[in-house]
């Protein structure tokens, strides 16, 4: 197991996640939308976490819009913050 390429691949799924919800920022929508099922995939898998972790640093925030009986129903709204706006075009910037 080499822990380095686990490490780069965990900071390239966050950074991916940024930078779609830098994007989306700029059209009218502006946010990710949908179930928990469909943003997270299966709980404390690496979408997950990456999602809880962004959010623990305030780089993008969640929603509840919906809160259905079944919570894999359940409909969220991720947005990325000003923070994350600068992280995403510093990181594009600097690279």
């Amino acid at each position: 197991m080499d822990i380095k390429k686990i490490i780069k691949d965990r900071q390239q799924g966050r950074l991916t996640i940024l930078e779609q919800l830098y994007w989306k920022w700029f059209e009218p929508s502006q946010s990710l939308i949908g179930t928990t099922k469909e943003i997270y995939g299966k709980i404390l898998t690496d979408e997950h976490l990456a999602v809880a972790y962004l959010r623990e640093k305030g780089l993008i925030d969640i929603d509840v819009i919906e809160n259905p009986p079944d919570p894999r129903e359940e409909k969220l709204v991720l947005t990325i913050t000003a923070i994350g706006i600068d992280y995403v075009e510093d990181h594009i910037l600097t690279s």
